[in-house]
């Protein structure tokens, strides 16, 4: 699968598939629908170095969702 990879795709792609994660954000797309894309794409990067752990690709979520969920987000788990 490496040698396919290597010969067959972008030698730059995981690295822009990186990219966009990290430069991504929520905007006007519903959450549940925007993280998911997000961890699709992340599961394109399963097996390589440049993969999110689970705790990574959440912070990543949390700090770019939207500023009226991020609040909202807080205050529930501030005062539950």
């Amino acid at each position: 699968m490496d040698k396919l990879r290597e010969e067959a795709l972008d030698k730059d792609r995981d690295r822009k598939i990186k990219l966009a994660i990290l430069a991504s954000k929520q905007g006007e797309c519903p959450f549940h629908e925007w993280a998911y894309e997000m961890q699709a794409h992340n599961t394109l990067l399963r097996g390589r170095l440049c993969h999110f752990s689970e705790e990574a690709l959440r912070e990543t979520l949390e700090n770019n969702m939207d500023q009226g969920l991020e609040l909202q987000m807080r205050r529930t788990v501030l005062d539950p």
